[in-house]
């Protein structure tokens, strides 16, 4: 992590933008501090697992302080859609049921609700507290599919199968819930029985990199972005255009193409893997890919948690927000570190 920490100092060797990268060095400052405070002090095992129960429990009423809120709004005004981020949203889902606290990502929410679906598993379910695994899993499943993050949701589905997995003994009976989930994923997407707004723009519009308003969906918009990025690291595909310049090689790019929406919204790639890959080039993407594999030798909740962060990667910059990048190195540590007990 810290090797990651030092493609950001050497940034500083070749950025043109000195301000922007000294901002991106205070912003990766977790991938230092953090590794260096838990190789200070060593967590006991009982420790972390009291950290797993707060932290479940603390999302747990975080969400459900959103859902309370959203009927409370609902209750007071009548109305159950609110105006929020150019739009208008239900209160119950999306940016209409994060907007109770400041600057909550339904995305990053997602994650954060996924993990405690993996810590409730370890925590209360082989603890045979059934009970309890069943009250918080239930919530956070809701606050998934409510948050109305499709990488979130696939990543739910995926943990979900996983835990089937684990459950079940027979390969043939695995085999037969593995085509099952997938068959009725299909059968989903393709009649849509809740009418979900995504999946109807994606099925409606062509399949291409624009961002013009009626022809972008969810995945034009990112194909814009990952162009982007893709073309920025082909300029500098060795150390790449240093993090405190991409931003503004991104917007350049998006003018000189006439993507408006783009520019307007200063997109970033949408993508941890194409941000990495643009900023620091081939070596930054294999300090960052390295850094997952390595994980991947145990098998345990370390080796799942970065599989989920691994999807989310796909599809957002996780790191690039304070909530998900402080988020994903306490937890990749705490883990680490009960890996090494074990």
């Amino acid at each position: 992590m810290i090797l990651y920490f030092a493609l950001h100092l050497i940034g500083f060797l070749y950025a043109e933008n000195l301000s922007s990268q000294l901002r991106a060095i205070s912003h990766n400052l977790s991938f230092l501090l953090l590794p260096i405070a838990f190789s200070n002090y060593e967590i006991k095992e009982n420790e972390i697992f009291k950290v797993k129960r707060i932290f479940i429990w603390s999302t747990f009423f975080s969400v459900s302080i959103a859902f309370c809120y959203a009927f409370y709004s609902y209750i007071d005004t009548g109305k159950s859609t609110v105006y929020i981020k150019d739009s208008v949203q239900s209160k119950f889902s999306y940016y209409g049921l994060t907007r109770v606290y400041k600057d909550w990502h339904p995305t990053y929410v997602s994650f954060f609700a996924n993990t405690a679906i993996l810590f409730s598993y370890q925590v209360f379910f082989k603890k045979r507290k059934f009970v309890l695994w069943c009250i918080t899993t239930v919530l956070f499943a809701v606050g998934v599919y409510k948050l109305n993050s499709f990488t979130g949701i696939i990543v739910f589905i995926a943990l979900f199968t996983l835990f089937l997995f684990r459950m079940l003994n027979s390969k043939s009976t695995k085999v037969f819930v593995l085509i099952a989930i997938i068959s009725s994923l299909f059968l989903f997407y393709k009649y849509n029985p809740l009418n979900l707004n995504k999946i109807n723009k994606f099925k409606n519009t062509n399949i291409e990199a624009t961002d013009i308003a009626g022809e972008r969906n969810i995945l034009n918009l990112r194909l814009v972005k990952w162009k982007a990025a893709y073309e920025i690291f082909k300029d500098n595909p060795v150390l790449g255009t240093s993090s405190g310049d991409v931003r503004n090689k991104l917007i350049d790019y998006y003018k000189e193409h006439n993507f408006i929406y783009a520019v307007k919204k200063k997109f970033t790639p949408h993508n941890q893997y194409l941000y990495v890959l643009a900023s620091f080039g081939l070596i930054g993407i294999i300090v960052f890919i390295s850094l997952l594999v390595y994980s991947l030798r145990s098998q345990n909740e370390l080796m799942i948690f970065v599989i989920l962060f691994s999807l989310y990667c796909l599809t957002e910059d996780i790191l690039q927000r304070q909530q998900g990048q402080v988020f994903f190195v306490f937890i990749y540590l705490l883990l680490f570190q009960q890996q090494q007990q074990q």
